[in-house]
């Protein structure tokens, strides 16, 4: 299909891009998945269908939806690599792929708690909730997919048009933070370390715990971005506060403001 509308080599070159996203986010994955195997022994334990499920959709996704995903993106939106391109151009294109990225995942991930008739695309991320391994990030089913995990890549490739280095960079920044934030070995770290405008281990982790906090993944904090602009957009601006009252100024104020006779009998 795609051969009859596209370039065969940029076809065969989208194919291979897309399978290499995928073996190397899968990779990355199941070494993060040993590297805590207290909690993934843990969420087997206590729900051996369900973890088994997760492993299975992460294949299912990278591979069965990612790739033709990332081949129709590439082919539609992104621009061929070129020599002339500056390091400073790629860079640029980089932080707005991850700043358009963090605003409609972050509008998305919301109106998925927020809406009762979507939570049920979202709920079984969410069966992972004492225990959250790193097998847990991309256990998430097709609505899900589509909407949060592919269309904020889509938005960002229509609104930047990039080139197809800085696509894959910034996949391979998301796919790598998303897979970190839901790993809880580095969730004491992260909460010491990392800026409040990222997104850290320990904010995501809390979400999974309560649900109804933290809703920005994977990069920008646009929770933090959010509160920040509502204090200063909110007047600050406070009256003083008046003066305590005395029972001496209570009576004086009693006797002053009662009218007597000459001001009743004006005429």
């Amino acid at each position: 299909m795609f051969a009859n509308l596209f370039d065969a080599t940029d076809v065969h070159n989208a194919f291979w891009t897309g399978a290499e996203l995928a073996t190397v986010t899968l990779v990355v994955t199941i070494v993060l998945e040993l590297l805590s195997i207290e909690t993934a022994k843990a969420a087997y334990h206590k729900d051996k269908r369900l973890y088994l499920t997760a492993v299975g959709l992460n294949f299912w996704n990278h591979y069965v939806y990612g790739i033709p995903v990332y081949m129709t993106t590439a082919l539609l939106f992104l621009k061929k690599n070129s020599p002339q391109v500056s390091f400073w151009l790629i860079g640029v294109q980089v932080a707005c792929i991850l700043v358009v990225h963090s605003l409609c995942y972050y509008e998305a991930h919301r109106t998925f708690h927020s809406c009762p008739g979507y939570y049920k695309y979202h709920k079984f991320h969410h069966r992972f909730n004492t225990f959250v391994p790193p097998m847990s990030a991309n256990a998430v089913g097709l609505v899900e997919y589509l909407v949060a995990y592919v269309l904020p890549f889509a938005v960002a490739c229509g609104v930047v048009r990039p080139y197809e280095i800085s696509i894959r960079l910034g996949i391979y920044i998301v796919s790598m933070t998303n897979l970190s934030i839901h790993t809880p070995k580095i969730e004491a770290w992260s909460e010491r370390n990392m800026p409040p405008w990222l997104v850290s281990t320990h904010d995501h982790l809390e979400h999974h715990r309560k649900l109804n906090v933290h809703y920005a993944a994977p990069t920008v904090n646009i929770d933090w971005i959010v509160a920040k602009l509502s204090t200063f957009l909110t007047p600050t601006t406070k009256l003083p506060p008046p003066p305590p009252l005395s029972l001496s100024s209570l009576s004086s104020f009693s006797s002053d403001s009662t009218p007597g006779r000459d001001e009743v009998s004006t005429n």
